[in-house]
């Protein structure tokens, strides 16, 4: 019975060995969106990445290691209960939808990023610092850096990496430059966050060497993609950041801030003027100068209306989720809260509301246990949150997996301080 139990034990090691390598994979080629086979027939190739194969697999060790371990199973799926609440709203929407085969694809999709975050969850909710934050950084240096290099690459006429690579904006791995803002924005929520509080003091040496570097190219990455809704929510986090942190924190984070646009501003002047003409343009026709009754100006009233006109016609369940395109508009709805509302209805808008409530919940139930402990992770974290909130408004954050990194992030910290009178969480270092 012992050598049972031993061979037990071993064999579970090996798995969560084999999970975290596995995962490790799957976040480092996240920013990777260009899929298998865009043409294809079949939904879940069209759909499907390279980051996803792996990303399915750990789905199937986590599956093995709870049936090996069965004592974690309520562990995982208190970690999965208003995430799958919120699936099972959005699901709803399937029944009445206009496009049902659609709307199960945008749903299987959901509910695949929700199990990814519970194994993220499982495979390093005791490694936090040791593992999946090195991880983070290095994934999101390797982004930005490809994504600079691309780009430069582009316009001095040098090979390139990826070539969907454009000398107009910084898109590199990613199909459309809106899903590279929006990844790197997430990435930044949590490294900025990292790097200001507590835990910065207990990073091994080499993520901690390469984590302000990251950031940099980071910001710098995200200024050329030109998704202003995305820039201008950073800028929003960053003020706030400054006007919560008076102090030390908050000046040099400015100072660096207003640094780096300088710099990148002119450069782009000099070596790139395609890029400063785009993001002149989008600036322009977006913000300073809109001009009514251009698509840029008329977008934002169409798209309210489509999706208003899309909930008043099905109230309970919307046009059924991913069905409003072909059926209201040749576009997607755009922004989280007005697509859930025109395309779920209200049972899934109350479903994502309950989620959402439940995520702030996490933030703010985190920012008073942190006062207990050495940790202000939370309070650091905060106002990029609101800025989140806020870009969201425009931008679909549901099925983007470096949305759910962020809540295995958020959870993760929070169980460990929650239960934590110190800043260890079980990883204590010296440096």
């Amino acid at each position: 019975m012992h050598s049972s139990h031993f061979y037990i034990l071993k064999k579970i090691f090996v798995l969560n060995k084999l999970l975290k390598i596995v995962l490790c994979i799957t976040v480092i080629s996240s920013f990777v969106t260009l899929t298998l086979n865009i043409d294809a027939k079949n939904f879940i190739i069209a759909r499907m990445t390279f980051s996803d194969i792996f990303g399915l697999i750990s789905l199937s060790l986590l599956g093995i290691l709870l049936i090996k371990d069965t004592t974690q199973i309520a562990v995982v799926i208190k970690s999965l209960k208003y995430p799958l609440w919120l699936v099972f709203g959005l699901a709803c929407s399937i029944f009445l939808s206009l496009n049902a085969k659609s709307t199960l694809v945008e749903v299987l999709i959901v509910l695949y990023l929700v199990l990814l975050s519970a194994s993220i969850i499982y495979a390093f909710k005791n490694s936090l610092i040791s593992m999946l934050f090195p991880l983070i950084i290095y994934t999101t240096f390797i982004t930005s850096f490809i994504g600079l290099y691309d780009l430069v690459a582009r316009n001095v006429n040098l090979p390139v990496i990826f070539n969907m690579a454009s000398k107009e904006v910084g898109i590199s791995g990613f199909r459309y430059f809106g899903q590279a803002a929006n990844y790197i924005f997430t990435m930044l929520t949590i490294l900025i966050p990292l790097r200001y509080s507590n835990y910065y003091k207990i990073l091994e040496k080499w993520p901690r060497k390469f984590l302000s570097i990251t950031i940099l190219l980071g910001v710098i990455f995200l200024c050329t993609t030109g998704r202003i809704s995305i820039i201008i929510s950073f800028v929003i986090g960053i003020v706030l950041f400054i006007l919560l942190n008076p102090n030390k924190k908050g000046v040099t984070l400015a100072i660096t801030s207003l640094g780096l646009l300088g710099i990148f501003w002119v450069v782009i002047t000099l070596y790139m003027p395609r890029l400063k003409q785009r993001i002149k343009y989008r600036v322009e026709s977006r913000v300073t100068n809109r001009v009514q009754g251009t698509s840029e100006s008329d977008f934002v009233i169409d798209n309210f209306k489509g999706a208003i006109n899309a909930f008043s016609e099905n109230p309970i369940t919307g046009s059924g989720l991913g069905a409003f395109v072909n059926n209201y508009s040749k576009f997607e709805v755009h922004g989280t809260y007005l697509k859930v509302l025109g395309e779920t209805g209200i049972i899934g808008t109350i479903s994502y509301f309950v989620f959402l409530l439940y995520f702030s919940g996490l933030l703010l139930k985190g920012i008073v246990n942190n006062k207990k402990t050495l940790n202000n992770f939370f309070k650091c974290l905060f106002p990029f949150m609101v800025a989140n909130l806020i870009s969201w408004s425009y931008n679909h954050h549901l099925r983007k997996k470096e949305f759910w990194i962020l809540y295995a992030v958020i959870y993760i910290v929070y169980i460990n301080t929650k239960t934590k009178n110190t800043l260890n969480l079980n990883e204590t270092k010296t440096h």
